[in-house]
């Protein structure tokens, strides 16, 4: 396993304790190139369009239930700014960046206090190259992350706004009890580049039978990016951002916290803006100036 992670600067790509973030934490991505900041963020405005589908109805969970998708970093397949190739092979979850590096979705929840990892499913589909099942200690929540791969971002895409919609929900079995994931999950999280950058959407309309589901999408302005899309499915952003950033697990474990907290708009983007601003090694000032909630 890799241990590279998208920091600001990046602690294992680089050392050196005299780059610093400037007011809205751009500056230090010169330690491994001037765009390592935004990976996968080179806008490109043609685009294709794509049609999340699949509508129908799920029971509520009896338990929290968190569903991630992440879009694997890859050099090849994505519109991004080439990192080391190790880390940005979308078909090697386990060095990849946005999982299975130090501060990746993998690593990161894996050595965490809070968080038990209770399963591995291998290929579950395939698009996906892993699932991860983790348990919540204090609250029982349910956990499940997806890798995808990294040239199947537009699917990753597709699917999350799909779920965000309520749409495609599909059945989990923890415990002998029936968790509805996907369309039925409580709270969706992106992870990754974003594509919306690169391709166009046309999500489907929200299900009839779903509630507004809460989201956070955490790649480089994704208020921008997803804002159109996000309102078409009546999905409600607990937590996306205003600027480019590092997609890294600590911020995804912000927005699970201020989700079963119920957390106000501004206690959700304050307590991003802390992990953030501790990883990233910039003020809080300035971690303040990526994030936000709501429209």
């Amino acid at each position: 396993m890799m241990s590279h992670s998208l920091r600001i600067p990046d602690r294992n790509l680089s050392r050196s304790n005299d780059v610093h973030l400037d007011m809205k934490c751009l500056a230090a991505t010169l330690t491994i190139g001037i765009s390592m900041l935004a990976i996968g963020c080179s806008h490109h405005p043609k685009a294709k369009t794509l049609n999340p589908t699949h509508k129908s109805a799920s029971k509520p969970n009896p338990v929290p239930v968190i569903h991630i998708i992440v879009a694997l970093c890859d050099n090849k397949y994505q519109g991004i700014i080439p990192v080391p190739a190790k880390i940005g092979n979308g078909d090697d979850p386990e060095e990849n960046l946005y999982w299975g590096c130090d501060l990746g979705i993998k690593t990161y929840f894996r050595r965490s206090a809070d968080w038990k990892l209770a399963q591995i499913i291998r290929n579950p589909s395939p698009v996906i190259l892993e699932r991860l099942i983790f348990t919540h200690r204090k609250t029982n929540a349910v956990m499940v992350a997806d890798a995808y791969r990294g040239r199947e971002i537009k699917r990753g895409t597709e699917d999350f706004l799909a779920f965000a919609g309520g749409n495609s929900p599909s059945t989990l079995v923890r415990n002998k009890q029936n968790l509805s994931i996907g369309g039925g999950a409580d709270f969706l999280i992106y992870v990754g580049h974003d594509g919306l950058m690169n391709f166009g959407v046309n999500p489907s309309r929200p299900s009839a039978q779903s509630h507004p589901k809460k989201v956070a999408i955490l790649c480089c302005k994704s208020q921008e990016f997803f804002g159109k899309a996000i309102k078409s499915v009546n999905a409600v952003p607990v937590l996306w951002t205003k600027s480019l950033m590092a997609p890294e697990a600590y911020v995804a474990e912000a927005a699970i916290q201020s989700y079963l907290k119920k957390d106000s708009a501004n206690q959700a983007t304050e307590r991003a803006a802390k992990a953030y601003g501790k990883y990233q090694k910039c003020s809080l000032r300035a971690a303040r100036t990526v994030f936000t909630s709501g429209f």
